[in-house]
């Protein structure tokens, strides 16, 4: 959570600054980010399997699943508060925010449901990672978080581009801080393969 909330008053600072909210305004106020909650929970879970000396990768992939599905929820806990809503549409999936005590959401506009994509898509991930589990696949250490990892970051990327409420500057005038991360953990999975590859194969 603490990491959830620093993340968000990073990314909105300058939007925090404009509006002449104090540090303590927004810490307290609504808003939390969640790629800023993994990093948060991944710091306290290496500290915590180092300090009881827990095979690391063996543990991530057994939270893996329990990720996915944490999302789900999180998710349609955002759909019903009407926060990270969508673009607007003409779809047939679009709907409208129309609630008289919701001041989060533009009101009268059809929006893409973007919470119910992401779980939507939270939901097939988690099963996957189940029935993977249940296989033991993939057999390398690490590897189901690697799929929730990279099947994450992919789907956050693509979504971010159909997401219309405030999330910070875009870096270059065209990605957001989300999908600035979705890329560099995708980077960062694609050297940490590479490496676990030619340690197993170095000839």
């Amino acid at each position: 959570m603490a990491g959830a909330k620093i993340f968000d008053v990073l990314v909105m600072l300058p939007d925090i600054i404009v509006s002449g909210w104090s540090l303590l305004d927004a810490f307290t106020g609504g808003g939390f980010m969640f790629y800023g909650g993994v990093a948060g929970a991944l710091i306290g879970f290496i500290w915590y399997c180092r300090a009881h000396r827990l095979d690391l990768p063996a543990w991530l992939d057994l939270y893996a699943p329990a990720l996915a599905l944490g999302q789900v929820f999180g998710r349609m806990g955002c759909f019903m508060a009407g926060c990270c809503y969508g673009a607007p549409t003409d779809c047939p999936l679009g709907l409208v925010f129309d609630h008289p005590d919701n001041a989060v959401t533009p009101r009268g506009l059809a929006l893409h449901p973007t919470q119910v994509y992401e779980a939507g898509f939270a939901l097939v991930l988690f099963v996957l990672l189940q029935v993977l589990w249940r296989r033991r696949r993939p057999r390398m250490p690490g590897g189901l978080m690697a799929v929730w990892v990279l099947g994450y970051a992919v789907f956050r990327f693509g979504v971010e581009f159909i997401r219309f409420d405030p999330r910070g500057g875009l870096l270059l005038g065209l990605l957001t801080p989300s999908q600035v991360i979705s890329l560099a953990l995708i980077a960062g999975l694609a050297v940490w393969l590479g490496r676990l590859h030619t340690r197993r194969c170095p000839g």
